[in-house]
């Protein structure tokens, strides 16, 4: 797509936050200021001709076919992509048709206008609903991808990676297995190119890092069993060497911090799964990040208290804490730091609450929320998933100590740690409406919350796997596999089927026990 109109000659950080650049030499004044490292000029023939997106296509078509018909159609939309009801779920339909119950269909179907070859096609899907848009904020999940440049395009590691998962998540989205082997022969190309580039000069580089997140993206998108959530992990535990081989210098840039904060949060999160300690490096080079990152976003104030979590949950597994006073002691002290951040979320992050009158199915007991930007509801879901975990460790204290009788406060605080999880598995139940794309069905097409890309889908997956490991009865856990089957279809993100397997069959995740983090 040719662009029309003045283009900006900043620097595209300067862009990005939506201020004047002096376009200085060597860097403009604003990026020295922030101490950010100037990305230059270079980029306005880039700008000028990008690839055009889905919805580019899909609106030039509507815009056409409305001068050419008068049939009248009701849609639902997931991110960008419309989607007529009652369509007959046809190749020539468009993807996501509505059943008649009401329910957007899980079996997609993209529109045969697009007419681009398939893996520009498959790019164009990924970027537009697979990544967040990149924001003044840092938020750190492949934001950074949004403007996917022809200078990126020109790497052939980059390229065959995004291909690999853009040509993964295409297959799943129009049920395709042929695609899906391209996919499957893009990954081996993809393998051996990063092998080499860890060989090489290169493999410290931003788009070292990118690819191998890509790598572990893929196997997101095509799960099958653990042994995909071993590779997925082992893709994330080599970005994390190289993460800690880049030092401090790397967060210097505007992308080098996205890709810290993104790894930080991955290894987190798989820390707390496994009960284990972060690497000593990932919380030294997050003490640095905080003179360039914003420490007032309430997703970083989350994550200094997530840290705790993560040390309080390896010494009750090592045993270095337990005793059982001390154990529930520490819990709540924790939890009240959560309660703490909660308190103080910007009245933005604040979600309404309303009561559907419509399908019971797609609103558990009929309450959703609706939050003003899909990435605030990640940050709640982070912070109950959190604390389902605290309240989940002081009942088992409580419950697991038969040598004695429970005393009036132990009986009380076990109560009120079972209305905690009740509450925390409730409210992350009543997300799923928005991150799924279905509040247009539920609110009558009212409000202007615009339904969030395939994107979001990544961050529901551990809330909602955990709430439904403490769902508070088997009428809600039935409701949390159902609809985890439901986003895998219809997002094409397959690692929900596994997720949902494990909790009907109540499995363990062995390959999580497995999993380790080179500390040192």
């Amino acid at each position: 797509m040719v662009r029309h109109g003045r283009l900006s000659k900043g620097c595209q950080t300067c862009r990005k936050r939506k201020i004047k650049c002096d376009q200085g030499r060597p860097g403009c004044s604003q990026c020295i200021q922030g101490e950010w490292e100037c990305p230059g000029y270079g980029d306005a023939i880039d700008r000028a001709f990008q690839n055009q997106s889905v919805e580019d296509f899909s609106k030039s078509q509507r815009t056409k076919q409305s001068k050419s018909s008068t049939k009248a159609t009701t849609t639902v939309a997931w991110g960008k992509m419309l989607i007529p009801r009652g369509s007959s779920g046809s190749s020539n339909g468009s993807s996501f048709a509505t059943s008649d119950s009401g329910t957007p269909s899980p079996h997609p179907k993209l529109s045969p206008v697009l007419n681009l070859p398939v893996k520009d096609r498959s790019i164009s899907l990924f970027l537009s609903s697979h990544v967040l848009r990149d924001s003044a904020a840092v938020r750190g999940y492949f934001e950074y991808l949004s403007d996917f440049s022809i200078e990126r395009r020109n790497n052939d590691l980059l390229y065959t990676c995004i291909s690999a998962a853009a040509l993964a998540a295409y297959a799943n989205t129009v049920q395709s297995s042929p695609l899906l082997q391209d996919a499957r022969l893009h990954l081996g190309h993809a393998l051996r190119l990063v092998n080499a580039a860890l060989a090489s000069k290169d493999a410290t580089k931003d788009t070292t890092v990118i690819s191998i997140m890509l790598l572990s993206n893929f196997e997101t998108l095509t799960c099958q069993n653990q042994k995909s959530l071993m590779d997925c992990d082992n893709h994330l535990n080599g970005a994390a060497t190289i993460i800690k081989l880049r030092g401090r210098e790397q967060l210097r840039s505007r992308l080098g911090l996205q890709l810290f904060l993104q790894m930080c949060w991955n290894i987190l999160l798989n820390c707390l799964q496994r009960s284990i300690r972060p690497p000593s490096y990932i919380v030294d080079l997050r003490v640095d990040a905080a003179q360039y990152a914003d420490i007032e976003d309430p997703a970083w104030k989350l994550n200094n208290v997530v840290l705790k979590l993560v040390e309080f949950r390896a010494s009750v597994k090592e045993k270095s804490l337990s005793e059982r006073n001390e154990v529930i002691a520490e819990a709540l002290e924790i939890d009240e730091d959560f309660l703490s951040v909660a308190s103080n979320m910007p009245t933005e992050y604040k979600p309404a609450v309303f009561l559907s009158k419509g399908n019971a199915e797609l609103a558990y007991e009929k309450y959703y929320h609706v939050y003003s930007d899909i990435w605030m509801a990640n940050v709640w879901n982070n912070l109950r998933t959190c604390r389902l975990l605290l309240h989940e460790e002081i009942n088992k204290q409580i419950e697991n100590d038969s040598s004695r009788s429970t005393t009036f406060a132990e009986a009380k605080q076990h109560e009120h740690s079972m209305q905690a999880l009740h509450q925390m598995t409730f409210d992350i139940c009543a997300t799923v409406p928005q991150y799924s794309g279905y509040l247009p069905v539920l609110t009558g097409g009212k409000g202007s919350v615009e339904p969030p890309a395939a994107a979001g889908i990544y961050f529901l997956l551990w809330p909602l796997f955990n709430a439904g490991k403490l769902a508070g009865s088997d009428c809600q856990r039935a409701w949390i596999i159902n609809r985890l089957r439901y986003i895998g279809k219809a997002a094409g993100i397959h690692q929900a089927f596994h997720l949902a397997d494990v909790l009907e069959k109540e499995k363990k995740i062995e390959a999580w026990a497995a999993w380790k983090i080179g500390n040192e």
